[in-house]
């Protein structure tokens, strides 16, 4: 203990010197001296979580190239990496912030090392701040590009919304669809030209969605996804620009005619997406009993049955009568992969590569669901890992540009089994930052009790949507979305626009 000590004093004295320092700052040089030698040592990621926020209580240049350089370089886990964006986001000392713009600059060389420190300047309006999301936007990495899209939705930049807009025509489609997600956030009017030659222009169904939501949003009109209707109210406000007036639509009028592509349903959430992985819960109590009131469902209007209700029997029929009808409303172009977990985890196809959703592969995909084996606890980072490791050429290893961009999950339990067994803080720390890094969406579906937190804020933290699906007799809760207002008005927008393209 004696020589501990005298360690730690030996450093405090050559890390500053002894005058003209406050109680608060040397007190953080002593801590920051303790850390650097519990640090190597330390391989219990909720200690080194704990470490990284007392630098919270200390807004010094010192702390924050420390955390940059130490942690945000080189630690793996995704607590520690969310931790540690959270407490540099916080500092606000302009010569703090400048000693983090230009560790920025000089030490994050990997791409998912510069997009995580984008977010560490979001809340703060100092104009090195500024600069970095302003360079991050011309990195070369789409990654980078994304990260500083997010910065200025989420930390209100409007003064940046020229540069947001020059985004929509990225050629990467998550570049473009993050943009979107900012324009969103930001609700600036002026943008509604550029939002809606987005919409009409995009080849990605889920770019066109945002454009869809994000244009709804600007122009508190709701005319579904039929370009079409767009098109003629895009002409209407043309008309009204009076004579000799600046034109605030613009000059070229763009005459797209895309197909009219109706969301698929998992569950009620609407779902679109190039290639999607299905993560499903195939652990024991999915066999358990599934109870219907099949004179309710007879009542609900048709798009709003549960599929095959009356032969529906337990919880993993309940499932599988969802996927069946997800993919039929899936369009055939598709790539669609699929996750079985319990304590184990297994991928349909055996060949670990996306497969389109032909009406052959459907039939194939239908048929194995019934040998599917269930049995086991409950490893949700393991089924995930492998739903987000998922790529377009079957290679295991993450992908930014050809994974997989969107996963619908469900579990009617709890982080039973697995690495993160117990652990479901760090499963949603780990998730958001893959999430955040392949900009990922995750919709969730918990059946019965489960943990509704964890599924909640899983959807939350990617964008998704969450849906509790109750069996009959059970009680009550607020659930279906209403834990997300904005959320659960895209999702009655989605419904909306569904029952028109069908012709109810």
């Amino acid at each position: 203990m004696q020589r501990s000590l005298s360690i730690l004093l030996l450093l405090a004295v050559a890390t500053f010197p002894a005058y003209g320092q406050g109680a608060e700052e040397q007190e953080f040089y002593a801590y920051l001296g303790d850390v650097k030698l519990r640090w190597p040592e330390e391989t219990i990621s909720e200690r080194r979580k704990s470490l990284v926020r007392e630098f919270q209580r200390y807004d010094y240049p010192d702390a924050a190239k420390w955390l940059m350089t130490r942690v945000l370089v080189k630690d793996r886990a995704g607590d520690v990496l969310r931790e540690t964006v959270r407490v540099l986001a916080s500092y606000r000392r302009p010569e703090t912030v400048a000693q983090m713009a230009k560790t920025w600059k000089s030490k994050l060389k990997k791409g998912e090392r510069r997009a995580l420190g984008v977010y560490a300047f979001v809340h703060t309006k100092d104009p090195a701040a500024r600069k970095v999301i302003e360079t991050a936007l011309k990195d070369r990495d789409a990654r980078t590009i994304v990260a500083a899209c997010d910065a200025i939705g989420l930390g209100n930049r409007r003064e940046l919304v020229p540069q947001l807009v020059k985004m929509l025509k990225h050629r990467s489609e998550k570049v473009r669809i993050a943009s979107l997600q900012a324009l969103y956030q930001l609700r600036e009017e002026d943008v509604v030209p550029e939002v809606f030659k987005a919409f009409c222009a995009a080849d990605n169904p889920r770019v066109r969605f945002e454009a869809w939501q994000t244009l709804e949003r600007l122009t508190r009109q709701e005319h579904g996804l039929d370009p079409n209707t767009w098109q003629d109210w895009w002409m209407e406000q043309k008309g009204e620009v009076a004579e000799g007036a600046p034109d605030p639509w613009g000059k070229n009028f763009p005459n797209v005619r895309p197909p009219i592509v109706q969301p698929a349903r998992f569950f009620g959430i609407p779902v679109v997406g190039q290639r999607i992985c299905f993560v499903l819960d195939t652990s024991g109590d999915m066999d358990n009993a599934w109870r219907i009131d099949v004179n309710a469902e007879r009542k609900k209007p048709k798009e709003e049955r549960t599929p095959s209700f009356f032969s529906v029997k337990t919880r993993w029929q309940l499932v599988s009568a969802h996927v069946g009808r997800c993919l039929k409303e899936l369009p055939p172009e598709t790539e669609v992969a699929f996750v079985f977990y319990y304590n184990r985890v297994f991928v349909y196809p055996d060949s670990g590569k996306f497969m389109r959703n032909s009406e052959k592969n459907r039939k194939a995909l239908l048929a194995h669901l019934k040998k599917v084996k269930r049995d086991g606890t409950t490893a949700m980072y393991e089924g995930l890992k492998r739903g987000w490791g998922f790529l377009k050429d079957g290679d295991a290893a993450l992908n930014f540009k050809r994974g997989c961009d969107t996963i619908l999950f469900t579990t009617d339990g709890r982080v039973t089994a697995g690495k993160l067994k117990d652990r479901a803080d760090r499963l949603r720390d780990e998730i958001w930052r893959v999430a955040s890094l392949r900009r990922l969406r995750i919709h969730t579906v918990g059946l019965h009790n489960h943990d509704f937190e964890l599924m909640k804020n899983i959807a939350k933290d990617t964008g998704g949507l969450y849906v509790h699906a109750q069996q009959a007799g059970d009680a009550a809760e607020p659930q279906d979305l209403d834990f997300w207002p904005e959320k659960k008005a895209a999702f009655e927008a989605a419904r909306k626009a569904a029952r028109k393209g069908a012709g109810g």
